[in-house]
């Protein structure tokens, strides 16, 4: 439990504690179950905040309880958007369709903010990785002249370096 939810009171038989500090217990008490659903959660798989906040809310555990429990496993880093974005990304690299655009709004549906975003892609995105998307994008569009091609590339978010790789490549 992070220090400000902790409470300071030593427990011994006999002894009785005052309405704010059974508050606080119960508090705590929530706070610990929903670290531990979330622990549960993590186990099976990586888990991003946004996410793993919207489960453990339908779990019905309170919303301030969810935000403590997120922040101590955050703060441990056992929770971490950066490599949830980074192994998200590369689970999907080998799906059909995929480009750097829908990748990017992929990670933001699920609630990743959009500079880490941006970053795990460029930390998962090599050229040779990229240039591989560009070419599936392109066997499955029909696109005119090379700059109607060139337009639905950047659309797409393909790099500059990406784009010319492959023209260069195509003669």
């Amino acid at each position: 439990m992070p220090p400000e939810y902790q409470i300071d009171a030593s427990f011994s038989p006999g002894k009785v504690l005052s309405d704010d500090g059974e508050a606080a217990l119960r508090f705590a008490a929530s706070c610990y179950r929903a670290e531990r659903a979330a622990l549960r959660l993590v186990a099976r798989a990586e888990q991003c905040e946004f996410g793993l906040s919207r489960k453990l809310g339908t779990r019905g555990h309170e919303e301030s309880c969810v935000r403590a429990a997120l922040a101590h496993l955050s703060a441990q880093e056992v929770v971490s958007d950066d490599r949830f974005a980074i192994r998200w990304l590369q689970s999907r690299l080998n799906a059909a369709g995929q480009t750097p655009q829908t990748l990017l709004l992929g990670l933001r549906r699920r609630g990743i903010r959009l500079e880490t975003a941006r970053q795990a892609l460029a930390v998962v995105l090599d050229l040779e990785t990229e240039l591989v998307l560009l070419r599936r994008f392109l066997e499955k569009q029909r696109f005119g002249p090379e700059p109607c091609i060139r337009l639905a590339l950047k659309r797409e978010r393909f790099s500059q370096a990406a784009i010319a790789a492959f023209f260069e490549a195509e003669g």
